[in-house]
Protein backbone atom coordinates (compact mmCIF):
# COMPACT_ATOMS: atom_id res chain seq x y z
CA UNK A 1 0.00 0.00 0.00
CA UNK A 2 1.15 3.29 -1.29
CA UNK A 3 -1.50 5.40 0.09
CA UNK A 4 -4.72 4.92 0.98
CA UNK A 5 -7.60 7.62 2.05
CA UNK A 6 -10.98 9.05 2.30
CA UNK A 7 -12.03 12.65 2.13
CA UNK A 8 -14.95 14.38 2.07
CA UNK A 9 -16.23 17.51 -0.66
CA UNK A 10 -13.91 20.13 1.44
CA UNK A 11 -10.56 18.00 0.89
CA UNK A 12 -11.24 17.33 4.86
CA UNK A 13 -9.59 13.80 5.36
CA UNK A 14 -11.95 10.96 7.40
CA UNK A 15 -9.67 8.42 7.60
CA UNK A 16 -6.44 6.98 5.96
CA UNK A 17 -4.24 3.83 5.87
CA UNK A 18 -1.59 5.71 7.79
CA UNK A 19 -4.21 6.15 10.68
CA UNK A 20 -4.86 2.41 10.75
CA UNK A 21 -3.70 -0.53 8.90
CA UNK A 22 -7.06 -2.08 8.56
CA UNK A 23 -8.52 0.78 6.75
CA UNK A 24 -7.68 -1.03 3.56
CA UNK A 25 -9.69 -3.79 3.05
CA UNK A 26 -6.47 -6.45 1.91
CA UNK A 27 -6.26 -6.97 -1.83
CA UNK A 28 -7.97 -4.10 -2.46
CA UNK A 29 -7.53 -3.00 -6.40
CA UNK A 30 -5.84 0.89 -6.57
CA UNK A 31 -8.65 3.14 -7.33
CA UNK A 32 -9.29 7.13 -7.19
CA UNK A 33 -12.88 8.52 -7.91
CA UNK A 34 -15.64 10.83 -6.48
CA UNK A 35 -18.51 8.85 -5.48
CA UNK A 36 -22.29 9.66 -3.71
CA UNK A 37 -22.29 8.57 -0.40
CA UNK A 38 -24.73 5.68 -1.31
CA UNK A 39 -21.98 4.56 -3.39
CA UNK A 40 -19.30 4.54 -0.93
CA UNK A 41 -21.25 2.50 1.79
CA UNK A 42 -21.04 -0.93 -0.31
CA UNK A 43 -17.63 -0.42 -0.25
CA UNK A 44 -17.45 0.48 3.32
CA UNK A 45 -17.42 -2.51 5.91
CA UNK A 46 -17.77 -1.42 9.69
CA UNK A 47 -18.07 -3.99 13.32
CA UNK A 48 -21.22 -2.98 15.03
CA UNK A 49 -19.86 -4.71 18.41
CA UNK A 50 -16.55 -2.19 18.11
CA UNK A 51 -17.87 0.88 16.97
CA UNK A 52 -15.03 2.74 17.58
CA UNK A 53 -12.62 0.55 16.01
CA UNK A 54 -11.02 -0.17 12.47
CA UNK A 55 -12.70 -4.23 11.86
CA UNK A 56 -11.22 -6.67 9.81
CA UNK A 57 -12.56 -7.09 6.20
CA UNK A 58 -11.25 -10.64 5.03
CA UNK A 59 -13.45 -10.79 2.26
CA UNK A 60 -10.82 -9.61 -0.86
CA UNK A 61 -8.04 -11.96 1.12
CA UNK A 62 -10.13 -15.33 0.87
CA UNK A 63 -11.80 -15.00 -2.27
CA UNK A 64 -9.76 -14.60 -5.21
CA UNK A 65 -12.17 -13.82 -7.77
CA UNK A 66 -12.63 -10.51 -5.64
CA UNK A 67 -8.87 -9.93 -5.30
CA UNK A 68 -8.06 -6.70 -7.27
CA UNK A 69 -11.15 -6.72 -9.16
CA UNK A 70 -12.57 -4.43 -6.25
CA UNK A 71 -12.07 -2.25 -3.42
CA UNK A 72 -12.90 -1.74 0.41
CA UNK A 73 -11.96 -0.01 3.36
CA UNK A 74 -12.57 0.37 7.13
CA UNK A 75 -14.45 2.62 9.14
CA UNK A 76 -15.51 2.90 12.59
CA UNK A 77 -19.03 2.45 12.86
CA UNK A 78 -19.57 5.85 14.92
CA UNK A 79 -18.02 7.45 11.63
CA UNK A 80 -19.71 5.68 9.23
CA UNK A 81 -23.05 6.36 11.18
CA UNK A 82 -22.16 10.22 11.13
CA UNK A 83 -21.19 10.37 7.13
CA UNK A 84 -23.74 13.22 5.74
CA UNK A 85 -24.84 13.30 2.57
CA UNK A 86 -22.08 14.17 -0.08
CA UNK A 87 -19.56 13.42 -2.51
CA UNK A 88 -16.67 11.65 -1.17
CA UNK A 89 -13.14 11.56 -2.86
CA UNK A 90 -11.82 8.00 -2.30
CA UNK A 91 -7.67 7.27 -3.45
CA UNK A 92 -5.99 3.73 -3.07
CA UNK A 93 -2.54 3.92 -4.77
CA UNK A 94 -1.17 -0.46 -4.14
CA UNK A 95 1.22 -1.90 -6.03
CA UNK A 96 1.41 -5.70 -6.53
CA UNK A 97 4.45 -7.49 -7.33
CA UNK A 98 6.16 -11.07 -7.09
CA UNK A 99 8.26 -11.52 -3.91
CA UNK A 100 9.55 -14.40 -2.37
CA UNK A 101 7.14 -15.45 0.99
CA UNK A 102 8.67 -15.46 3.99
CA UNK A 103 8.56 -18.62 6.21
CA UNK A 104 10.16 -19.23 9.66
CA UNK A 105 10.67 -22.55 11.68
CA UNK A 106 12.49 -23.62 14.62
CA UNK A 107 12.81 -27.03 15.73
CA UNK A 108 13.23 -28.61 18.93
CA UNK A 109 14.40 -32.11 19.01
CA UNK A 110 12.87 -34.34 21.50
CA UNK A 111 13.20 -37.71 22.93
CA UNK A 112 10.65 -39.08 20.84
CA UNK A 113 10.26 -38.39 17.02
CA UNK A 114 6.79 -37.35 17.89
CA UNK A 115 6.45 -34.05 16.63
CA UNK A 116 3.98 -31.07 18.40
CA UNK A 117 3.49 -28.11 15.40
CA UNK A 118 2.45 -25.12 16.81
CA UNK A 119 1.74 -22.44 13.42
CA UNK A 120 0.88 -19.02 13.85
CA UNK A 121 0.98 -16.54 10.73
CA UNK A 122 2.23 -12.67 10.56
CA UNK A 123 -0.24 -11.38 7.65
CA UNK A 124 -2.91 -9.18 9.51
CA UNK A 125 -1.64 -6.38 10.12
CA UNK A 126 -2.84 -4.00 13.06
CA UNK A 127 -4.03 -7.25 15.16
CA UNK A 128 -2.96 -8.26 18.05
CA UNK A 129 -5.80 -10.30 18.58
CA UNK A 130 -4.65 -12.35 15.76
CA UNK A 131 -1.59 -12.44 13.78
CA UNK A 132 1.39 -11.34 16.24
CA UNK A 133 -0.20 -12.46 19.65
CA UNK A 134 0.63 -15.83 18.39
CA UNK A 135 3.84 -14.91 17.10
CA UNK A 136 4.92 -14.42 20.61
CA UNK A 137 2.66 -16.54 22.82
CA UNK A 138 4.86 -19.55 20.29
CA UNK A 139 8.02 -18.16 20.81
CA UNK A 140 7.83 -17.59 24.27
CA UNK A 141 6.94 -21.23 24.38
CA UNK A 142 9.55 -22.33 22.37
CA UNK A 143 11.72 -20.27 24.66
CA UNK A 144 10.48 -22.27 27.63
CA UNK A 145 11.10 -25.64 25.82
CA UNK A 146 15.00 -24.92 24.51
CA UNK A 147 15.79 -24.55 28.11
CA UNK A 148 14.04 -28.11 28.89
CA UNK A 149 16.99 -30.84 29.95
CA UNK A 150 14.65 -33.46 28.48
CA UNK A 151 11.50 -32.78 26.02
CA UNK A 152 9.29 -35.74 25.40
CA UNK A 153 8.06 -34.96 22.37
CA UNK A 154 9.85 -33.30 19.01
CA UNK A 155 8.21 -29.30 18.83
CA UNK A 156 8.13 -27.14 15.48
CA UNK A 157 6.72 -23.93 15.58
CA UNK A 158 6.20 -22.36 11.91
CA UNK A 159 4.84 -18.60 10.96
CA UNK A 160 4.19 -17.94 7.58
CA UNK A 161 1.02 -15.87 5.45
CA UNK A 162 -1.83 -17.46 6.86
CA UNK A 163 -3.63 -18.92 3.76
CA UNK A 164 -1.23 -18.91 0.99
CA UNK A 165 1.37 -19.72 3.42
CA UNK A 166 0.07 -22.72 5.02
CA UNK A 167 -0.76 -24.33 1.54
CA UNK A 168 2.59 -23.60 0.15
CA UNK A 169 4.08 -24.92 2.89
CA UNK A 170 2.02 -28.40 3.39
Amino acid sequence: VKEAWLKNSKGDLIASYQDHPLFLCPYSKATHEKISKNDLLPHVFSEARQPDAFGYNWRYAYDSNLRLKDWGISLPKNIVDNLPEDTYEIFIATEVFDSEMLVGEIFLEGDSKEELVFIADYCHPGQMNDSFSGLIMFMKVMHTLAQMKSRRFSYKFIFMPETIGSAAYI
